[in-house]
């Protein structure tokens, strides 16, 4: 007779007899299936090599996508699209779209500073984490960048912003900082003086050298007679919206300096051309039209594409948006696009910049203005609507830089988003006394 734990171990034994008979059986049916859909997709196969060309790149056109902004643009400003008689939002950010526009942003300049303690000067003073961030150089990436950038502000004791900025640096081939560890300062190019006089305030026993330039020919009040002029150019459009190659790959671009725009990549690369007459600043320009030929959008001369994209984007530039010694850093939502790091060590207004955000007191926000009329920068918006009795001010913000059809403006958002709300935007017309109505539109990367 057979011990129980024989019985059992046959029992164990039959089971899996019947689940490898069972396993086969499936494996037979999954092989017929594979088989026949083996056969279905050699026929569709065949069918798909007879079919003509132009259905093949049909059904490639369709795959394209459009970018968030073209689509954000699509959705909220249907018709802000125009700039004179250019398309400029469908010319440059379609999906189909092969055009760079090129600008020249007159309005900007460059203060450089270099030496053994540039990055621990700089990163004392500004929002952004030079330490860490701006100057090392990602090696985890395939194609190793030779730049690096970021958005930052110099901000008072009290925490106002002072200066807004782009930081950018560059590598050599070995990961160390180019040019005795130069670091370029994109700001306000009415500011350089005041810019200037701030960091050779804060030198101390740094050993550092700051340089500014001035940004036109005519003009030597900001430079030395044997220093170079500054010209800050931009290049951005859906074929550099769409890239994943780290750099420019342009003839040109050794001779300037050619850094990502970091605050979004819709804004595309920022240029920095350092010319010591006029005639190389020509053939510079003369070597960009060259090479880009038919593929590129020239800008008007007072850069009116570059503006209507930063305008449509909600980037806040200069003191226009945000005013010095005024406003507060988070009002232009610099902590959302990598202006401001709250881990790194102290600088200049630390204190009152991370409580505000620690505490969530940003009553304001940098938005985006649309409407029939709109006001002039600088002028007063106000509450209107059924509840404004129950505000304590029907004060809701101020204009900042605009066009003919779109701006920006700084609002106060939290009333505008409270349940039953029927607060609108509005501001009066200083010439014939009306009040006009405007919308909002919060930019498509903000989180109010």
């Amino acid at each position: 007779m057979l011990g129980n734990n024989t019985k059992s171990m046959l029992k164990i034994s039959n089971k899996m007899r019947g689940m490898n008979h069972s396993l086969r059986n499936t494996s037979c049916l999954f092989n017929q299936q594979f088989k026949r859909q083996f056969l279905t997709s050699s026929i569709n196969g065949q069918q798909c090599r007879n079919a003509s060309t132009s259905d093949i790149a049909s059904t490639s056109l369709k795959k394209k996508k459009d970018s968030k902004f073209y689509s954000f643009c699509q959705t909220q400003f249907p018709n802000k699209f125009k700039v004179g008689e250019c398309n400029i939002v469908e010319e440059l950010f379609s999906a189909e779209s092969q055009k760079l526009c090129f600008s020249e942003i007159s309005k900007r300049s460059v203060v450089t500073v270099e030496g053994e303690h540039s990055d621990s000067f700089i990163h004392s003073l500004v929002t952004s984490d030079v330490s860490k961030k701006l100057i090392v150089r990602d090696e985890t990436k395939k194609n190793l960048p030779t730049h690096s950038s970021q958005p930052s502000l110099f901000l008072s004791p009290k925490g106002r912003v002072l200066f807004d900025a782009i930081l950018s640096v560059e590598f050599e081939s070995d990961g160390s900082l180019k040019n005795n560890r130069k670091i370029y300062i994109e700001h306000e190019a009415s500011q350089t003086e005041h810019l200037y006089n701030y960091l050779k305030s804060h030198v101390l026993r740094k050993k550092v050298k700051i340089e500014k330039f001035s940004n036109n020919f005519q003009s030597t009040t900001t430079t030395t007679s044997e220093g170079p002029i500054v010209k800050v150019f931009a290049l951005f459009g859906n074929k550099i919206l769409k890239s994943r190659k780290p750099d420019l790959q342009y003839k040109w671009k050794d001779s300037v300096v050619c850094v990502k725009d970091p605050r979004i990549p819709t804004l595309g690369y920022r240029i920095y051309g350092f010319f010591s007459n006029q005639e190389q600043y020509e053939q510079f320009k003369h070597d960009v039209s060259a090479e880009l030929s038919k593929k590129l959008l020239v800008d008007t001369e007072s850069a009116e594409y570059y503006e209507r994209i930063r305008l449509l984007s909600g980037i806040a530039e200069n003191s226009v948006d945000i005013p010095s010694d005024s406003a507060f850093p988070m009002e232009s939502g610099f902590e959302q696009i990598g202006g401001i790091h709250f881990g790194k060590g102290c600088y200049v207004g630390q204190e009152l910049t991370n409580r505000t955000f620690h505490r969530g007191e940003i009553r304001k926000r940098i938005v985006i203005i649309k409407g029939d009329k709109l006001p002039e920068a600088g002028s007063d918006l106000q509450f209107t609507g059924s509840n404004t009795e129950e505000l304590r001010s029907d004060k809701a913000g101020r204009m900042c830089s605009r066009d003919e059809q779109v701006g920006l403006a700084t609002v106060k958002f939290e009333p505008l988003l409270e349940k039953d709300s029927t607060l609108e935007l509005s501001f009066t017309n200083s010439q014939d006394g009306s009040t006009n109505t405007l919308k909002i539109v919060p930019p498509y990367w903000l989180a109010l």
